[in-house]
C-alpha cells in the first residue's frame, strides 16, 4: 500500500496514469479497506488508523498465496513478475504503481513512524513548510552567514589540548598544591587536586576517550562533566581528520583524511535505502531517511567541512557539534527526554546522491536502486560525488515530526492551542529543558524561541493509544511530581535544539557580554540595549528569551514580529538612540551594539527596544544595572516621562511646537501604540486574548511579567518558575495512584544526595 496514496507518511502527488476506470476502482477499493478520504492543502490524502490493519494485512498475505497458486502464466503482467526476485508479495500486486516510482510502506513501519492520523497530517504540513520560500528563513540565514557569524568567538566549551609526545616529558608538573607557613618555613602538600591541574589531564591526550569513559567519569561529578565535554569536544573535533589537500598521480586532487570515523557509502545507503531532503540552515543541509532495521524515520545532517573551514566558522561548528553530544548524553541518561537525541558521527568524502535521497530542487521520496548501490565502491566511481572534493560531516539524530513549535502553532485552529491542557504542559517541558541543561553543564542558550522548540510525537514508539486517550508523563523535581496528561492529538516531546550560539564555560558566567550573545536581533535582552558592553554573561538573558516565547505561545503570535509588526520606533527617539548607540568616543559602552547596527539596515534593535516598552511598560524604578550606564536611560525618561515645562521655557516651547506643525511627540505616539499592543490594557485582538488566557491559570500573568523583567536581577530561577504556581494543576501528591506512561524522576530527593541548585 503506497506511502504516496497516504498508507502511512505521505500524500498523494499525481494520480496513476492509468485509464479513469481503473483510478476509480483503485480508490473504491481503498474506501473498502477501510481507507478515510481527507483534504490536506487542496490535495486528497489516504489515511487508515492503526487498528486493524493487522488483520487487513493477514488478509492480503493469505490472498497472495493463493493468487500464486492459481495465477496463469497467460498473463503478461505475472510473466514479467515471474522473471524477477521478488522482495515483497504486496509490490507484486502492484506493478503499475512502481511504474509510476511510488514507495511502499509496512504495517510494522507505520506502527512505528505515526501514532495517529492528526500526527500525519502535522507531519506532512511540517514537510510542506520547510520546502517553501520564506522571507524570514532568508533573513535568519544570511545574518547567520553574515560577517557578524563570522566575528571570532570565546571558547564556549573546554576544547581538548593537543600536547606532542615529545613535549610530556619536558612540561612535569605537580598535581598536588604547595602551600608555604612562613612561621615554620616548610612546604605542606594539600592532597586537593587543583581544578586546573585536573582539567589540564583530562582535557589532554594522555588519557584515551576508553579511559575517560570507564575510570574518570566513576570519580566525582567534576571528574564526569570534564570527562564528558573532553569526549564530545574530541569527536567533534575534525582537525585531525582534514589534510591539506596534495596533487595525486593523475594530475587531480584527492582528500587525505585518516579512515577513523569513516564510514563507506555502500553501508550507508545499505542502511537507509529511502530518503528525501528535508531543509538547508546556514551550514547544513537536512535528510530525512527511513532505516528498515529500526522500521522508523531518522534526520542526517550534513555539514561540508572544507567550506566551512574557508569561511573561518569550524570552531562555531565544532561547539555547537560537542554541545549537542553533551545534551544528548542527558537523554540517553534519562536526565531529561527534551533534547533531540544523537544517534552516530561519521566522516565521508561524498555528497549524498540527488537520486537517491533527493535534492533541494526535487524532495519526494527517493529509493535506492540496490544494483546503483552495489556499485558504488568509492567516491572516485561516484560521478556526483567527485565532482566535489570536500569532506563531509554526517550526524544522524532523531526525526522530530512535529516540526518546531512556532509553525505547529500555525497550523492548529485561529493559531491558539488549548491552554491548560496544551501549553501548560508544552511550557513544562521547555522550562525543563533549559533547566537540565543550566544545571548539568552550566549551559546558556543564547537563542531561546520557538523555532528552537521541535516536537516528537511520544506515542511513535510502541505506546498504544486509543483517541481520546491522553499520554501521562511523570517528572520529578526534589519533593515535587508533576504529571503532564496531553490529549492524544498532542501528545509530543517538547526538545530543545540547535545549539550553535550555546555556551557552557562556567568561567565566562560574570564576564562582559560579546557579541556572540547577539542572535536573533528581535529576542535580544533589554539590558544589552540599556547597559551596552558593561553587561556581564549570565542565565538570566535566556530567561528573558524564554519569556518572550512563554507570551509567543499563549498568543499564538510572535511578539514583535508579528503581533507588535506595525509599531515603529518613532524618529525623535531614533535620533538620540543612535547618537548614543553609534558614538565613536573611545569611552562609549556601546561599541557591541555599534557592530550590530552596522549590519543591521532594518534597525532591529530601535524598534525592539521601543516595542517592548510599548508591550511591558517602562518602570518607575531606575534599573540597578544602569547606574554605570545611564546614557540610554536618560534618554527613555527624556522622551517617555518628561518633566513639566519650567515658566521661563514656556514661549520657547510654544515656538518649537508650532514650528513641528501637528506632528507628535515620542510619548504621545507611545500612548497610541499602547492603546493598542500594552500587555496590561490593549485592544489588539491578539493581545486581549493573550491576556484573557494568561488570566484564566493563576500566577501565569505574573510569571510572564517576572521573566521579562526590566532588571535581570529580578527574573526569577527556572527552579523557582517550575515550582511556581502557574504549574500548581499538574502536581500530584501521591504517587501511588499515579500510572504514568513515562517517568522522570533523576531530579527527585530520592535519586539526589543533596537539593537541586537554584539555576
Amino acid at each position: 500500500m503506497c506511502e504516496k496514496y497516504g498508507y502511512g507518511h505521505g500524500i498523494i502527488i499525481s494520480k496513476p496514469k492509468w485509464d479513469e476506470n481503473d483510478v476509480k476502482i483503485f480508490c473504491n477499493w481503498l474506501a473498502l479497506l477501510g481507507f478515510q478520504t481527507k483534504s490536506l492543502y487542496g490535495q486528497t490524502l489516504y489515511s487508515i488508523r492503526t487498528k486493524g490493519t493487522e488483520s487487513i494485512i493477514k488478509m492480503a498475505k493469505e490472498k497472495i498465496k493463493s493468487l500464486k497458486r492459481k495465477y496463469t502464466t497467460t498473463n503478461p503482467v505475472a510473466k514479467q513478475l515471474s522473471a524477477k526476485t521478488t522482495v515483497s508479495p504486496l509490490k507484486n500486486m502492484f506493478k503499475q504503481l512502481d511504474a509510476q516510482s511510488l514507495d511502499t510502506i509496512t504495517i510494522a513501519e507505520h506502527n512505528l513512524i505515526l501514532s495517529s492520523i492528526r500526527h500525519e497530517q502535522i507531519a506532512i504540513a511540517m514537510e510542506m513548510i520547510l520546502s517553501q520560500p520564506s522571507a524570514r528563513k532568508k533573513r535568519n540565514r544570511a545574518r547567520r552567514l553574515s560577517n557578524l557569524g563570522r566575528l571570532g568567538r570565546r571558547i564556549s566549551i573546554l576544547p581538548c589540548l593537543h600536547i606532542d609526545n615529545n613535549d610530556r616529558l619536558e612540561k612535569s608538573f605537580c598535581l598536588t598544591q604547595v602551600n608555604t607557613e612562613k612561621s615554620e618555613g616548610i612546604k605542606h602538600k594539600n592532597t586537593m587536586i587543583p581544578a586546573k591541574a585536573i582539567q589540564c589531564v583530562i582535557c589532554t591526550t594522555y588519557l584515551s576517550t576508553a579511559e575517560l569513559n570507564s575510570v574518570v567519569a566513576f570519580v566525582s561529578r567534576e571528574w564526569r562533566n570534564m570527562a564528558m565535554r573532553t569526549i564530545a569536544w574530541r569527536v567533534a573535533d575534525y582537525s585531525k581528520y582534514v589534510s591539506r589537500l596534495v596533487p595525486s598521480a593523475c594530475g587531480s586532487n584527492k582528500i587525505l583524511c585518516s579512515q577513523t570515523r569513516r564510514k563507506n557509502m555502500l553501508e550507508l545507503y545499505s542502511s537507509y535505502p529511502r530518503g528525501n531532503y528535508l531543509a538547508d540552515g546556514a551550514y547544513k543541509e537536512v535528510y530525512k531517511v527511513f532505516c528498515p532495521k529500526t522500521q522508523s524515520y531518522c534526520i542526517f545532517t550534513i555539514m561540508n567541512i572544507s567550506a566551512i573551514r574557508q569561511a573561518g566558522n569550524e570552531h562555531i561548528i565544532q561547539q555547537e557539534v560537542a554541545h549537542s553530544l553533551l545534551i544528548s548524553e542527558l537523554v540517553r541518561r534519562r536526565w531529561c527526554p527534551n533534547f533531540v537525541e544523537i544517534y552516530e558521527m561519521f566522516l565521508s568524502e561524498e555528497y549524498p546522491r540527488s537520486n537517491f535521497w533527493g535534492s533541494p530542487t526535487d524532495r519526494t521520496q527517493k529509493q535506492a536502486n540496490v544494483q546503483s548501490v552495489e556499485e558504488i565502491s568509492s567516491p572516485s566511481k561516484n560521478g556526483e560525488g567527485a565532482s566535489r572534493i570536500a569532506l563531509y560531516q554526517y550526524i544522524q539524530m532523531e526525526y522530530c515530526d512535529g516540526g518546531d513549535l512556532e509553525h505547529f502553532i500555525s497550523l492548529q485552529v485561529n493559531q491558539i492551542l488549548p491552554f491548560e491542557s496544551v501549553v501548560v504542559p508544552f511550557f513544562f517541558q521547555m522550562v525543563f529543558s533549559l533547566f537540565c541543561a543550566r544545571e548539568r553543564l552550566h549551559l546558556r542558550h543564547c537563542d531561546i524561541k520557538l523555532l528552537n522548540y521541535l516536537l516528537c510525537d511520544i506515542n511513535r514508539k510502541g505506546l498504544a493509544k486509543t483517541e481520546g486517550e491522553n499520554t501521562s508523563v511523570l517528572y520529578g523535581l526534589e519533593e515535587d511530581h508533576f504529571l503532564l496528561q496531553m490529549p492524544h492529538d498532542f501528545s509530543y516531546w517538547v526538545k530543545l535544539a540547535d545549539f550553535g550560539t550555546a555556551n557552557s564555560a562556567i568561567e565566562n558566567i560574570g564576564q562582559p557580554i560579546s557579541i556572540d550573545q547577539f542572535t536573533t536581533l528581535e529576542n535580544t535582552p533589554i539590558e544589552y540595549l540599556l547597559g551596552g558592553d558593561r553587561m556581564k554573561q549570565t542565565m538570566k538573558a535566556d530567561t528573558f528569551s524564554l519569556g518572550l516565547a512563554y507570551f509567543h505561545l499563549c498568543t499564538g503570535r510572535a511578539p514583535y514580529e508579528e503581533i507588535l509588526a506595525d509599531v515603529r520606533c518613532p524618529e525623535q527617539l531614533v535620533r538620540d538612540l543612535k547618537s548614543v548607540w553609534t558614538s565613536g568616543r573611545a569611552t562609549s559602552s556601546f561599541k557591541l551594539v555599534r557592530k550590530v547596527i552596522e549590519d543591521d539596515e532594518d534597525m532591529v534593535l530601535y524598534h525592539t527596544l521601543y516595542r517592548f516598552i510599548v508591550l511591558f511598560g517602562l518602570p518607575d524604578v531606575h534599573p540597578s544595572f544602569t547606574h554605570d550606564s545611564p546614557v540610554v536611560w536618560k534618554v527613555l525618561q527624556k522622551h517617555l516621562r518628561p518633566r513639566k515645562t519650567p515658566s521661563a521655557r514656556v514661549l520657547r516651547v510654544k515656538k518649537e511646537a508650532s514650528q513641528a506643525g501637528t506632528k507628535l511627540s515620542v510619548v504621545e505616539i507611545c500612548q497610541q501604540d499602547s492603546q493598542s499592543y500594552s500587555i496590561a490594557h490593549g485592544t489588539n485582538d491578539a493581545i486581549a486574548r493573550g491576556r484573557q488566557r494568561l488570566a484564566s491559570v493563576p500566577g501565569a500573568m505574573e510569571l510572564l511579567r517576572e521573566m521579562t523583567d526590566f532588571d535581570p536581577e529580578q527574573r526569577p530561577t527556572l527552579k523557582t518558575v517550575l515550582q511556581g504556581p502557574i504549574f500548581t494543576s499538574l502536581r500530584v501528591d501521591n504517587l501511588s495512584d499515579v500510572a504514568a506512561d513515562f517517568t522522570y524522576n533523576a531530579y527527585s530527593n530520592a535519586n539526589l544526595a543533596q537539593g537541586c541548585p537554584d539555576v
